[in-house]
């Protein structure tokens, strides 16, 4: 009876256990696991209208906040995660004209991917007046060091080189000098700083350029102009103002031509040589008389591989007497900003490597390649403000001080010619020309 008893008492517990764990199992089976987000987030767009993006080459903009522009984000679970939005555009180039492709997207917290946004950059080739890049201050790597330049006859000039590197471009902010000539092919009005009725033979002038596969000299040259006489504008003999030039060395495209005011065509290139270029503006737009105190900032640009531009910015009209006074009497216009026309100048834009220039110079008549003559003639302090070259760094343009450490210097012939300040470290000097005195 009592192992009868016993069976049966243990019969129960084991029964009394099973039922526990039953239970148990029923518990954990009423708990609902979580269900997986399979669900993708949605990219939405505002308008079609935000799909293509149009910038001006080398234009400074915020490219990431144009991309994100008229975009939306938004999941089942996470809600607007429009801030998560991630932008693809590596091979956006905003230095070069084209069309590029640029791709949106956002995962939520599941790891879901969403749809894809494709934009298209739009880069226009610049051919108006460039705004001022960024200032590049940073140490930049394996930078070349400039070398020894050549001497070259025929002027007095000083003359500030840069390195041969992966420069694009050069700009200058210059206040405008005044000057005395002091050398005519005949008699002349010494009272005058210039006898505007006589040929002169020594010519100040005031340029930029730079040598890539072949050699270019843009800026400001001494200048025929148009003078009130006798009631009537007529043109001068001798140089008067400061007005625009380029000199381009090219085989191709070498645009030679005259004058078409009709066709629209308001320069004139003729040739020094076989594929020696010198072109100059029209002399009856007198907006583009520069005269001594007009502060310019003048810009050498490349706007694509093998092409340059000459670009004046007008910073500042002269308050000088004398300019004012020769621009009232002979109705001249205000000073005005100057593009040229863009001409090739092959290996510039960073097709090699290239080394750019300031130039301030007294040219004379007739005396390339051979001994520079003693004169008289002077220019008197000519205002660099600012020089800077033009570099590419990390897919964008900079302006790059062209300061002591990145130039080579020469006065020529002789530097008892020149009076001239150290180049301070945003590229500028003072420069002086009098080959007549120490």
């Amino acid at each position: 009876m009592k192992k009868t008893l016993l069976v049966i008492t243990t019969l129960f517990l084991v029964f009394v256990a099973g039922c526990k764990n039953n239970n148990n199992n029923n518990d954990n089976n009423g708990i609902t696991p979580p269900v997986k987000d399979t669900t993708a987030p949605l990219l939405s767009v505002e308008s079609t209208d935000f799909l293509l993006i149009t910038v001006v080459q080398n234009e400074t903009v915020d490219l990431e906040e144009l991309l994100r522009n008229g975009v939306t984000a938004y999941d089942n679970i996470d809600g607007d995660i429009t801030d998560e939005i991630i932008i693809s555009y590596d091979n956006v180039d905003l230095t070069t004209p084209g069309e590029y492709e640029a791709y949106l997207y956002v995962f939520d917290s599941s790891n879901n991917q969403s749809n894809i946004v494709k934009k298209v950059v739009k880069v226009v080739l610049a051919t108006g007046l460039i705004n001022p890049f960024p200032i590049w201050n940073e140490v930049i790597d394996n930078e070349k060091s400039p070398t020894q330049q050549d001497f070259f006859k025929g002027a007095w000039y000083h003359k500030v080189v840069s390195s041969r590197d992966y420069w694009l471009g050069i700009e200058g902010t210059i206040t405008l000098p005044e000057f005395e000539i002091r050398r005519y092919d005949d008699a002349f009005d010494e009272t005058l700083f210039a006898d505007p009725w006589v040929k002169n033979l020594d010519n100040p002038s005031i340029y930029l350029g730079g040598r890539a596969t072949t050699e270019s000299d843009v800026g400001l040259s001494l200048s025929l102009v148009l003078l009130e006489r006798d009631g009537r504008q007529v043109i001068s003999t001798g140089s008067y103002a400061f007005r625009p030039f380029w000199r381009y060395i090219t085989p191709t495209e070498q645009d030679i031509g005259g004058y078409n005011i009709e066709g629209g065509r308001r320069y004139t290139v003729g040739k020094a040589g076989t594929n020696n270029m010198i072109a100059n503006w029209y002399y009856g737009d007198t907006q583009y008389y520069y005269l001594p105190g007009d502060k310019l900032r003048i810009v050498v640009y490349s706007p694509k591989t093998h092409y340059l531009q000459l670009q004046i910015e007008v910073l500042e009209k002269s308050t000088l007497a004398n300019s004012i006074k020769i621009r009232e009497d002979n109705g001249w216009q205000d000073p005005e900003n100057f593009l040229s026309p863009i001409f090739r100048s092959p290996g510039h834009g960073g097709a090699v490597l290239a080394e750019y220039k300031r130039v301030n110079a007294i040219d004379q008549s007739g005396r390339e390649g051979i001994d520079a003559l003693s004169t008289n003639t002077e220019v008197f302090q000519a205002v660099w403000e600012s020089v800077y070259l033009h570099r590419e760094i990390a897919g964008r343009l900079y302006r790059v001080p062209f300061n002591a450490n990145r130039a080579d210097i020469l006065s020529a012939p002789t530097s008892q010619g020149f009076t001239y300040t150290e180049i301070d470290s945003n590229g500028g000097s003072k420069v002086s020309i009098h080959p007549g005195r120490e």
